[in-house]
């Protein structure tokens, strides 16, 4: 297929991945904002349909990047501290109107506020460029130590704090969303932090009142809690009034990592030192996502969670699963529990991922996804008959998918990612030629959504299109159908061959 044939939106996705985005790192660290944005201009030079497809994401973000010189303690004077942004660039090109985003990136050697003052100069020259711009980032970091707002050594700055951030808000008036590493914004609705685990180090001090959606990713640990507690450190408990939407991820980290003792993992995820640990309340909380490599989660252990919620979804350790098993979850909508690693081939893992199941019949839409690849996934393995979705990505049988359909008749989408051929015989999966007047038995199943590929190292290659055919003809529930390792000629071969006598074919669509 030739480029110029691809549809509008497809050729847009194609050419926003292929931009460079201003702020994007490279080996060396941060390359030159202005070089970032040239670099995309030759995109916009191909024909006409590409450059307007291009171009609200070339210009679509702003970036403006302050650094302090070496002997220069507050970012401003003869040390070489440099203000550098692709702004020029957008005005001169007169695609103001397609900025959507602002990236304020600030290093300093003592105080971000000078450098926060170059960029705020930035946004007032040009304020006419703001008005659709929905999200704004902002990064402090400092060359000789963190600076955050709640630390002792700011109480003197707290009103360099106040005016930095009514500037923000005053500069970029219908900013939604703010992605942040830097000094606190009144109002926020939408956070997303990046957390470390040092005690030293700390975010922005946040009113938990008024957050809609939260994201802490990285090492989230009792410390991370703090900045949404009371600012006299008093009370350990924080209420989340108004959240609806809650992920964390907590990643494998030194601290936690050497830590094999659950107990003590589970104060330094989240007490963060001495006292009680956080009590955490999400009265309104619609949606909660948690990844956890750690082997243990004592937010849903902690937290007060509502008695119903929309969705769930909980991808953790073998360890994890078997102290959830033992936590009643709220009744949800929507619940996804994920098996991701340290199972080291047992199955109680398993065994416990099916009990929270089990638990949550209630729901519409219930999940599994294996992907630890030690585990051995068999019909027994799976007990919770009120799956709606099976994904399996790690080494199955063929045998084994065929036999778990039937036992599963609630399923309406099934993956195997890493399927093995060699189980099955031609028998197992036979059916009518085309034009046979017999058609092929139907499989009582409601599956609609079906994906398969064939692990690499597997022997017995000639089976995939026997059971290729035998699903496609046996499950007429099918609307996508995805056979990974098999050519568009063998699939369109197959469904010109066998589309009369069985018409849902022509319905499927190939993802």
């Amino acid at each position: 297929m030739h480029p110029r044939d691809l549809p509008d939106d497809v050729l847009r996705l194609v050419l926003r991945r292929s931009l460079r985005h201003p702020l994007q790192r490279s080996l060396e660290g941060y390359d030159d904002t202005r070089s970032k944005i040239k670099a995309n201009l030759p995109l916009l030079a191909v024909c006409r349909r590409w450059r307007d497809l291009a171009l609200p994401a070339v210009y679509a973000v702003v970036a403006i990047r302050h650094r302090a010189g070496p002997e220069d303690g507050h970012g401003v004077g003869p040390g070489g501290a440099e203000t550098a942004s692709n702004l020029g660039l957008v005005v001169a090109a007169g695609c103001m109107h397609a900025v959507r985003r602002v990236d304020i990136s600030v290093h300093y050697a003592d105080s971000p506020f000078a450098g926060l003052g170059a960029a705020m100069q930035l946004l007032r020259e040009a304020a006419d460029v703001w008005a659709d711009v929905v999200e704004l980032g902002v990064s402090l970091s400092g060359s000789a130590r963190p600076f955050y707002v709640q630390d002792d050594s700011a109480v003197g700055r707290e009103d360099d704090i106040k005016r930095a951030a009514a500037a923000l808000a005053a500069a970029v008036p219908g900013v939604r969303c703010v992605l942040f590493g830097g000094p606190h914004v009144a109002a926020l609705r939408d956070a997303r932090i990046g957390c470390r685990e040092e005690a030293e180090y700390q975010h922005p001090r946040v009113d938990p009142a008024g957050l809609v959606l939260l994201e802490l990713i990285g090492w989230p640990s009792g410390h991370s809690w703090a900045p949404f507690g009371a600012a006299d450190g008093g009370s350990k408990t924080i209420e989340f009034s108004s959240l609806r939407t809650l992920e964390v991820a907590y990643w494998c980290s030194m601290m936690t990592m050497y830590s094999a003792d659950p107990q003590q993992q589970q104060l330094l995820l989240l007490q963060g030192g001495d006292g009680p640990p956080w009590s955490l309340r999400f009265p309104a909380l619609d949606k909660l996502k948690l990844d956890c490599a750690q082997s243990v989660c004592p937010l849903l252990e902690h937290a007060v969670l509502p008695a119903r919620m929309d969705a769930i979804d909980i991808q953790g350790t073998a360890a994890v699963l078997l102290r959830l098993a033992e936590t009643p979850l709220p009744a949800a909508r929507h619940i996804n529990i994920g098996i991701t690693s340290d199972c080291e081939g047992d199955p109680a893992a398993l065994a416990a991922a099916n009990r929270i199941l089990e638990a949550a019949r209630g729901g519409e839409e219930i999940e599994l996804y294996v992907g630890d690849s030690s585990l051995a996934v068999t019909p027994e393995a799976i007990t919770c008959t009120a799956l709606t979705a099976l994904l399996v990505d790690t080494a199955t049988g063929a045998d084994t998918m065929l036999a778990l359909i039937p036992r599963l008749p609630n399923l309406v989408r099934l993956s195997f990612r890493r399927l093995k051929l060699s189980g099955i015989q031609e028998q197992d999966v036979s059916v009518p030629e085309p034009g046979d007047s017999r058609l092929a038995q139907p499989l009582d199943t409601r599956i609609s959504r079906m994906l398969i590929a064939v692990s690499y190292h597997d022997q017995n290659w000639e089976m995939l299109l026997p059971l290729a055919k035998y699903l496609l003809l046996s499950i007429p529930t099918l609307t996508r159908f995805l056979p990974e390792n098999l050519s568009d000629e063998a699939i369109e071969e197959l469904v010109g061959a066998y589309s009369q006598q069985y018409p849902h074919l022509a319905a499927i669509r190939w993802f």
